[in-house]
C-alpha cells in the first residue's frame, strides 16, 4: 500500500531543483563577469621600451599575463608575470633579445591562471611593438 506518492514525488522534485540551483548559479554569476585588459602606457610602443599590463580580473589572485611577439610568423620575445602588490602586471621589457634586434613585431597578451597544468585565458589583446620610434610627421630643423 503507497502513502502519499505525488507528496514524495513534489519532495523528489524540489530537492533536484534546489540542487541544480544551488551549483549552477556560482558558475552562472562569474560567467556574467568579463575580465579586460590593458596597457597602461600610451601608444605607440616600441623596441626596447617597458610596459605594464593591468586587468580587470577580480577572481583570481594568482593570474599571470603572457606576452608574446611575432615576427613573419617566428615567436621573438616572450615574457611572463605575476600579479604584483600593486595590482599591475610587469614590467615587460620588449627587447632588443637574441632574436629580436630590430624591426617590428606584432604582439598579443593574454591574462588567466593555470589550472591542472594548462594556462586558461580570460582576455587577450592584440598591439604592435616598432623597431624604431615612428615618425611624428613632424619635420625636424
Amino acid at each position: 500500500m503507497r502513502k502519499h506518492p505525488k507528496l514524495r514525488l513534489r519532495l523528489a522534485v524540489f530537492v533536484v531543483t534546489v540542487l541544480v540551483l544551488g551549483l549552477a548559479a556560482p558558475a552562472l554569476a562569474a560567467r556574467g563577469e568579463k575580465t579586460q585588459l590593458w596597457i597602461t602606457e600610451s601608444n605607440p610602443y616600441t623596441l626596447g621600451e617597458q610596459l605594464d599590463f593591468a586587468s580587470s580580473n577580480t577572481r583570481y589572485d594568482y593570474a599571470w599575463i603572457v606576452a608574446t611577439c611575432y615576427q613573419d610568423d617566428l615567436v621573438v620575445y616572450q615574457e611572463w608575470h605575476g600579479l604584483s602588490e600593486d595590482g599591475a602586471y610587469g614590467p615587460f621589457t620588449f627587447g632588443p633579445n637574441f632574436l629580436w634586434q630590430d624591426g617590428d613585431a606584432d604582439c598579443e597578451a593574454e591574462v588567466g591562471y593555470f589550472h591542472r597544468s594548462r594556462f586558461k585565458t580570460e582576455a587577450k589583446m592584440s598591439f604592435h611593438v616598432y623597431g624604431e620610434q615612428p615618425n611624428s610627421g613632424l619635420a625636424s630643423s
